[in-house]
């Protein structure tokens, strides 16, 4: 059965289980201490704050070993030295997993 959201990253030597969705979302806002709402006014601003991706990170892994029924135990302080290790091709992996998530446009049909 294919879960919505969710794949296995390699990073380096290692695979970690990666989980977007709601969950995913509600364990960023409990991390930061925001809304959803404050969330996505954080989302528009991350090129400008690489925290912001690293706890994005931090809340994918935590929810894809909660799928996997594995204990968590990475700090949002591990994902930044992981970041830090990554390939560009290995971050960009990460990013892409995300943004396949996000909902798509519908096509409207245009009155003729």
């Amino acid at each position: 059965m294919k879960i919505k959201g969710y794949s296995v990253q390699k990073i380096g030597n290692k695979e970690y289980p990666m989980k977007w969705g709601l969950n995913q979302s509600m364990f960023y806002c409990e991390l930061r201490g925001v809304s959803i709402d404050e969330m996505n006014k954080q989302l528009a601003n991350i090129s400008s704050d690489i925290s912001v991706l690293r706890d994005l990170l931090w809340s994918s892994f935590k929810d894809g070993a909660r799928v996997d029924g594995k204990e968590f135990t990475l700090s949002n302080y591990d994902i930044a030295d992981l970041m830090e290790d990554m390939k560009a091709e290995e971050l960009n992996n990460l990013i892409e997993s995300m943004t396949d998530t996000l909902p798509k446009p519908r096509e409207s049909k245009k009155k003729q």
